[in-house]
This record gives C-alpha cells, sequence and structure tokens, in this order.
C-alpha cells in the first residue's frame, strides 16, 4: 500500500496481479484530471508499457485538459496518431455525451471533445453504458463532421442487460398481464 498523497494504493478485484504490470493512474479519488495534474505529468503517453488509467468526470474543462496534455505529451505516429490503443467508456453517455444541435455541421462541446479524444489515435473503442439508450439510437449513423468525424452513434453492438436482483422498477410497481378470473 503506498501513501503517496494520502492516497493509499492497493488492489481490488479477481485473479493473478503482477506487481511490475501495475497500470499508472493519473487520478485518483480526491483528483480529477486537471492542469496541475497535467504539467507533473510530463512523460509521453507512447513511453508507458502499462496501462495508464484516468477516471474522469464528462466536463469540457477536464476534457480540454486532457486533450491539451495528450496533445503536448506524444510521440506521433503518422497522421499525427498515437500509436496506443485507447478504450473510452462512457457512463451514462445518454447524458452530455449526444450531439444536440441541429445541424450536422455543428456540435456540442462535449460531443465534440469525446470525438476529438477518439480520433487522436490509431486504435480506439467507445463503449456507452446507460440505462436509457433512447438519445443514443436517435444519433444520425451517417453523421461525419468535417473536423470532429463520425458521431457516436452505436454501430457495433447494442447489448440490454438485465437488472440487477436489488433493482426496484416498473415490473415491481405495476401489475403484469391481467389478474386471472377465477
Amino acid at each position: 500500500s503506498d501513501k503517496k498523497n494520502g492516497n493509499a494504493k492497493h488492489v481490488i478485484g479477481v485473479g493473478h496481479f503482477d506487481p511490475n504490470r501495475t497500470p499508472v493512474s493519473l487520478t485518483n479519488t480526491s483528483r480529477d484530471f486537471n492542469k496541475p495534474t497535467a504539467s507533473t505529468n510530463t512523460s509521453e503517453i507512447d513511453s508507458y508499457r502499462v496501462p495508464v488509467v484516468l477516471v474522469i468526470k464528462k466536463n469540457h474543462r477536464t476534457l480540454e485538459n486532457l486533450l491539451e496534455w495528450l496533445k503536448d505529451n506524444s510521440a506521433r505516429g503518422d497522421k499525427e496518431m498515437i500509436d496506443q490503443p485507447m478504450l473510452l467508456i462512457d457512463d451514462e453517455a445518454d447524458n452530455a455525451s449526444i450531439n444536440t444541435k441541429y445541424s450536422n455541421q455543428l456540435v456540442t462541446k462535449i460531443n465534440g471533445q469525446i470525438r476529438d479524444l477518439l480520433k487522436m489515435f490509431h486504435r480506439s473503442c467507445y463503449v456507452g453504458y446507460t440505462a436509457t439508450p433512447f438519445a443514443n439510437i436517435f444519433i444520425d449513423p451517417d453523421d461525419n463532421h468535417d473536423v470532429h468525424k463520425e458521431d457516436l452513434f452505436p454501430k457495433d453492438f447494442i447489448i440490454g442487460l438485465d437488472a440487477p436482483t436489488n433493482y426496484f422498477g416498473p415490473k415491481k410497481i405495476f401489475i403484469d398481464g391481467l389478474p386471472d378470473d377465477e
């Protein structure tokens, strides 16, 4: 357990853990990715030989800090894209991630920043989680902005997950079907 900056680090989850393959975390439970964090982490993203993990708020300033840090601290490959693979997991993907602008050539701030982040990498994958995917399925699958490129339409798959046993929803409130006439 490392008590650096008052934040204890400990392994969670199941499985076998290799202490030589510990991911680099640029955020923690008390600090989001901000300019001071960015200025103290000047290593090129491509130089890390272990995964780099950032858990950040979907806030335009935080995303702006991350985009700037990646631009300033990446050894660029062809077409100025980062060679490392990137997995972006968007929790509550129906909130702030959707482009709600009417014109195809206008994008909302956070939607544009997410798309800019994805296009910085040669290999990137976007996974959006939401309990209500209605807004996501109405994204125009053919939308391809001149600058921001493809929109976040879930083109590869949509999977409905079973509700957990402790979920309290309409099936527990409303009668399912008609009562028996006996």
